[in-house]
């Protein structure tokens, strides 16, 4: 019983270490970044950082061995990236809109039997 204890106490202390993880992108952080580096340079730096991300994607595609911590960082720094992005020009709400539209169309699609999957 005292190791079930410990490990619900462990885990909520991750549970909160997580959740003020993800606190740290809020509107506050986006904004002093963008006062301080500009919209044109975050631009640039989600572009480069998407190429990043893409790069780690292809090498996971190629089987490279442990690669896996890399395709996280870059999807952390592409997702902190696009949240400067739509909080620089106020897009956020519409962004869900959309990827909500986009999501049920992707339901639609999951259903549809016309679909042939190839598997290289």
């Amino acid at each position: 019983m005292e190791n079930v204890k410990g490990l619900i106490v462990k885990e909520m202390k991750e549970s909160k270490r997580i959740k003020d993880l993800v606190r740290t992108g809020t509107p506050e952080l986006y904004k002093k970044c963008i006062d301080k580096w500009g919209i044109g340079l975050q631009m640039n730096m989600l572009i480069e950082e998407s190429s990043e991300l893409i790069t780690a994607v292809s090498r996971i595609m190629r089987g490279r061995d442990n690669i896996l911590n890399n395709l996280i960082e870059e999807i952390a720094d592409v997702e902190l990236l696009i949240g400067q992005i739509k909080y620089a020009y106020n897009i956020g709400e519409k962004v869900l809109i959309e990827k909500d539209r986009k999501i049920e169309r992707l339901e639609k699609r999951l259903e549809e039997k016309k679909w042939k999957i190839l598997k290289g």
